[in-house]
């Protein structure tokens, strides 16, 4: 089977993450899981690393409680490169609902960034917008929201 992380990401979400299995204390179980189903072991590998991550990005979003009201977020040249203008306008479109704040922006542009897609599209961005906050615990009230967004609604693009 050739997958993409996010593909391999996805999976976990829908079979584990959702269900509320911790990842963690299962990791070895599921790992094995996964294989046997076919996915590629350092794909795998791969998705738990990214998980590690992202919990450890959203320890120290909880830790820090910037009260900045910055509203214009300037993207780096690989930023630019990888987000296409559309992915870049559901970004703005999370935040404008309230779904996002600024620092829950840059969780998941940093983790949009760590996958190896040479380009990162509007549903990109749904499904990680999802696989973060669904991290951040004080997050909750917003999750509900998203999931019906990130599989029934198109991102609107904001000028």
């Amino acid at each position: 089977m050739k997958e993409n992380l996010l593909d391999v990401l996805m999976y976990l979400f829908e079979n584990y993450v959702s269900e509320e299995i911790p990842l963690q204390a299962n990791k070895q179980i599921i790992k094995t899981e996964m294989v046997t189903a076919g996915f590629q072991h350092d794909r795998v590998y791969e998705a738990f690393e990214w998980f590690d991550v992202l919990k450890k990005s959203a320890i120290e979003f909880g830790k820090n409680k910037s009260t900045s009201t910055q509203n214009v977020r300037i993207y780096s040249p690989p930023e630019l490169a990888k987000i296409t203008p559309e992915a870049r306008g559901c970004i703005l479109y999370l935040e404008q609902t309230g779904i996002l704040d600024m620092r829950t922006r840059e969780l998941i542009i940093d983790r949009v960034m760590a996958l190896a897609e040479p380009v990162i599209e509007v549903s990109e961005i749904k499904w990680v917008s999802l696989l973060v906050l669904y991290n951040l615990p004080e997050r909750s009230e917003q999750i509900g929201w998203l999931e019906d967004f990130v599989f029934n609604e198109p991102c609107e693009i904001q000028h």
